[in-house]
């Protein structure tokens, strides 16, 4: 499975010490990962703890002394408040481990204090959505794209672009209909999520392939700016369209999907 993954062409490889694992083999999990992370692997490496307010989530941190210098992210599961995002910072300092974090919001006391949550700063650089129990406890279905959970995105993607960090879309747990992925990954996009997590190897190029810009919109905007190349220029015509400063901001965000900062 670790070999699948480094093949697959995802951008983070994922380990989740989290739902995936029973609770009798908690320990075992942990032992089995770090032995996999002895030797530093290819890309960028998260590990998703058990909730930390939980006596494995308590062990999860006691534990990350250990492999602190072969990963790159902490995927924070349930956090409720601000408070627990400062927590886990703290700890980090303690041990000396630089590592980003994302914290997944997936509880109606999650939602509530989503955007506290999303202000927390510091190693705080993404927010994911936790669409399974979330679901579970509205009482509706687990299919990321209800009006409900639909408006819960927009809210998620509106506090992750107050305070600069990513949104992160649920996986899509129908592995078998890329028809359905495509829906969520267009959903996702609409509103403003630049990633989506994936349980299985085969959807992760039609999410890559989803979150990149196409080429169409590539070309805009590339014509956008180059069209509005002096940066004193009010506004302009674009295809029978008027077009102004905010176009430029927004054409540079296609581009930086890109890896790029100009026309390309």
């Amino acid at each position: 499975m670790i070999q699948k993954a480094n093949e697959c062409g995802a951008d983070i490889i994922h380990f989740d010490l989290e739902d995936s694992v029973p609770q009798q083999l908690k320990a075992a999990a942990r032992q089995d990962v770090q032995q996999c992370l002895a030797n530093r692997l290819p890309g960028v490496v998260a590990i998703r703890l058990n909730a930390i307010s939980s006596m494995n989530g308590i062990r999860d941190l006691l534990w990350l002394d250990a492999i602190k210098h072969n990963v790159d992210i902490l995927i924070l599961p349930k956090i409720e408040t601000a408070g627990e995002i400062h927590l886990v910072q703290q700890l980090l300092k303690e041990i000396g481990a630089e590592l980003q974090l994302f914290a997944i919001i997936e509880t109606l006391n999650g939602l509530s204090g989503l955007h506290e949550i999303a202000a927390a700063g510091g190693m705080l650089k993404g927010l994911i959505l936790g669409v399974a129990d979330l679901s579970s406890q509205m009482g509706i279905p687990i299919n990321g794209r209800g009006l409900a959970m639909n408006s819960i995105k927009y809210q998620l993607g509106l506090a992750a672009a107050t305070n600069g960090l990513l949104a992160i879309d649920s996986p899509c747990f129908s592995i078998n209909d890329p028809a359905v992925l495509q829906e969520e990954i267009a959903i996702a996009k609409e509103m403003g999520f630049s990633g989506k997590i994936a349980i299985h190897p085969s959807q992760v190029p039609l999410i890559n392939a989803g979150f990149l810009p196409t080429g169409a919109e590539l070309a805009h905007a590339n014509a956008v700016i180059n069209t509005l190349n002096n940066p004193g220029q009010g506004v302009n015509k674009l295809d029978g369209c008027m077009i102004g400063p905010p176009f430029v901001r927004q054409s540079l965000n296609v581009l930086s999907r890109m890896g790029a900062d100009q026309p390309i």
